[in-house]
């Protein structure tokens, strides 16, 4: 993120009682948040790393340059 790197990120859904899903792609550049704004409204969040051995918080966005996604 540092170096403003070309990422995707994916999120899928699936719900099997409904046979039904999704799945969305960002693609664009990665970058730390590091304004003091951003963090600030991030902090209100409580979100937690899903990784217990993170030091300390690192927030990192995704400047999209495409979206995509569909229905399965």
């Amino acid at each position: 993120a540092i170096q403003s790197s070309p990422v995707a990120f994916e999120v899928d859904a699936y719900d099997a009682g409904r046979q039904q899903g999704w799945s969305v792609v960002i693609r664009g550049r990665a970058e730390e948040v590091t304004d003091d704004g951003g963090l600030a409204r991030l902090g209100t969040l409580n979100l937690q790393p899903w990784q217990n051995r993170v030091l300390r918080p690192v927030w990192i966005r995704i400047r999209p340059d495409e979206v995509s996604g569909r229905r399965l």
